[in-house]
């Protein structure tokens, strides 16, 4: 109901992934196929992961928000546990996490020339699919564990996320590291 109610954070999420697959599919027109290229298509990787690892904040509230709606109603008898979980899935799951990497990905993979062998694209949508939803789950257990603190869980959920994102292996070249200097 809340989707159906508030269509535009669907609206938001496929035009975004529309336009960012566009424009990331011509800024990356035809990478070539050299250490630069290489280099290219990570950073390409990466500002996706990023994009669908921030633009999934959108998951922070949404339980803290219907929380006492389905206290409420479960307490009455009206649906058990499982019918929420089945509709939360259907209905944040598909069209938020799964439709939007789909779209970017369609509109970027070949533009960009990135492996045409049978299977790379369905392997590059289900890594930006997995990571989008991974990245909804984390927000969304964040968004659980600290309930109406809506700060605190935003920097926590943000800090998790820089986290993953320094450690994933390309903002450091091999052999700069701390510990191989010790």
């Amino acid at each position: 109901m809340n989707l159906y109610r508030d269509p535009s954070l669907l609206l938001g999420h496929v035009i975004t992934s529309l336009l960012l697959g566009a424009i990331c599919g011509a800024l990356y027109w035809d990478v070539t196929s050299d250490i630069a290229g290489f280099q290219n298509r990570i950073g390409l990787f990466f500002f996706l992961l990023a994009f669908y690892g921030i633009s999934s904040l959108s998951s922070l509230d949404s339980f803290s928000a219907e929380r006492h709606l389905l206290t409420r109603e479960r307490s009455n008898g009206f649906y058990k546990a499982s019918a929420y979980y089945v509709s939360k899935l259907l209905f944040d799951l598909l069209p938020l996490r799964v439709l939007p990497p789909v779209l970017c990905g369609s509109t970027l993979y070949y533009m960009v020339g990135l492996n045409l062998r049978a299977g790379a694209f369905g392997k590059f949508l289900w890594v930006l699919i997995g990571f989008n939803i991974m990245s909804a789950q984390i927000w969304l257990l964040v968004g659980v564990l600290f309930g109406q603190k809506k700060g605190l869980a935003s920097l926590t959920g943000t800090l998790i996320l820089m986290y993953c994102m320094i450690f994933c292996g390309v903002l450091l070249n091999q052999g700069k590291y701390l510990f191989t200097m010790l």
